[in-house]
């Protein structure tokens, strides 16, 4: 499962952050429900068109809006990278640890964040909009 704004105060707002929670949560008690799994998650980052609930006038918003360069802030660091790779073959590499088996089975309960640079530079705009 993909956490990818979990630990973000304004990556995509209350609804959003508190499902991303409850998955979370899933993740660290799951070990305990299903012990032959490792109950692992990954927060992504990857460039997507997702956009908030109409209803809280989030529906213009886009997640690949936030990779977007700041006149203000320049470019995010891992930008560059990932217009170049817009696919995911850049985050195969943690859904394979936390599959395997034989690499992951000390790993239970993780959160292996994989954000494109969003923890070092932030979003270029919060979910509620700018004039907050």
């Amino acid at each position: 499962m993909t956490l990818s704004n979990l630990l973000y105060p304004n990556g995509g707002g209350p609804l959003y952050t508190a499902s991303k929670h409850a998955c979370r949560g899933w993740c660290s008690n799951s070990r305990t429900s299903w012990p032959q799994g490792p109950g692992n998650g990954r927060r992504g980052g990857m460039r997507t068109d997702l956009r908030g609930p109409e209803s809280m006038g989030m529906a213009e918003r886009s997640i690949e809006a936030s990779f977007a360069r700041s006149a203000t802030t320049g470019d995010n660091p891992a930008a560059a990278a990932a217009r170049r790779e817009r696919r995911s073959r850049r985050f195969h590499g943690a859904y394979v640890l936390l599959a395997s088996s034989a690499n992951s089975s000390k790993i239970t309960g993780a959160i292996i964040p994989v954000d494109g640079g969003i923890a070092a530079r932030g979003f270029r705009t919060a979910a509620g909009g700018d004039d907050l």
